[in-house]
């Protein structure tokens, strides 16, 4: 659990092992049991429980039937939204001008997604990207 941490990096340890507990939680193929979570991350019970308890509460974490714990529906959520707010055009302008600097290169790229616009653009050597 205790990773290192670069000079000049803030660390707050109660996120960190939020997070911690959240990778866990998606790196698992099923759904994990506390004893489980607290063994893989090294901490005691009453701690981890009390990281699955807020986690539960604010839906980053679901239990299931039988009392194990899942990655909660609200980061589904929050990959949405992060989709929707990312920027890919300017992103990969970028990687695409890379491509097209070499002499009489055409590229395109295009990027759809499901219920938004598509968008395509072309660059030569010369061109000037708005």
């Amino acid at each position: 659990m205790r990773d290192a941490i670069p000079q000049g990096t803030y660390k707050v340890q109660a996120l960190d092992r939020a997070f911690a507990v959240l990778d866990l939680l998606g790196e698992s193929e099923t759904p994990l049991g506390l004893a489980q979570v607290a063994a893989s991350l090294q901490l005691h019970k009453s701690t981890a429980h009390r990281f699955l308890m807020v986690l539960e509460r604010h839906r980053m974490v679901e239990r299931t039937t039988n009392g194990k714990f899942r990655l909660g529906l609200r980061l589904f959520d929050f990959g949405n939204r992060a989709i929707e707010q990312y920027d890919l055009r300017d992103r990969a302008q970028p990687h695409l001008r890379r491509l097209v600097s070499r002499p009489r290169r055409r590229r395109t790229w295009r990027c759809s997604r499901r219920r938004a616009s598509f968008t395509s653009t072309k660059l030569s050597p010369r061109a000037r990207c708005a």
